[in-house]
């Protein structure tokens, strides 16, 4: 898979790249911010009498805040089942599922592997991208319908 900057076709495609990586960021971030923000929501929940009352809710407002986090970057993790395909024909395009435990590439759950496979075969081979800190597989024609999705 290459790695250079391309131009793309189509601007959703170049958006959905973007959120991407945001939220790969999120998911690198997150196991950081979770379990300290765990203890403080149990601080904020147990010691309800023992804290002054700006305190606890400021223990649960960076707590709710966490939780909105996780519940936006889970969101955007699975957007992809519904909207990363060709803007053309809709067929489904590759893309890395993202866990905490491993971040993207070959070692985490590859999404529409089938469609892979057809853009890694001997007939056909369509040039793929994927960039730094993205889960998303860019082929450079769809390999449903062959439109052009960038180019150099």
């Amino acid at each position: 898979m290459e790695k250079s900057k391309v131009e793309f076709v189509y601007k959703n495609i170049s958006s959905l790249n973007k959120i991407s990586i945001v939220n790969k960021k999120i998911f690198r971030i997150l196991p950081y911010i979770c379990v300290p923000s765990l203890v403080i929501g149990a601080i904020a929940v147990f010691l309800k009498e023992v804290l002054p009352t700006y305190i606890r809710l400021v223990c649960l407002v960076i707590f709710l805040l966490t939780y909105l986090m996780w519940l936006v970057s889970f969101f955007f993790e699975y957007i992809f089942l519904f909207l990363w395909k060709c803007p053309v024909c809709k067929g489904k395009f590759p893309w890395y599922q993202t866990t905490l435990g491993y971040l993207g590439g070959e070692g985490s759950r590859l999404v529409n592997k089938e469609v892979k496979d057809i853009c890694d075969r001997k007939d056909k081979k369509i040039a793929l991208i994927q960039y730094e800190n993205s889960n998303l597989i860019i082929p450079q024609k769809c390999p449903h319908c062959g439109e052009v999705i960038w180019k150099k």
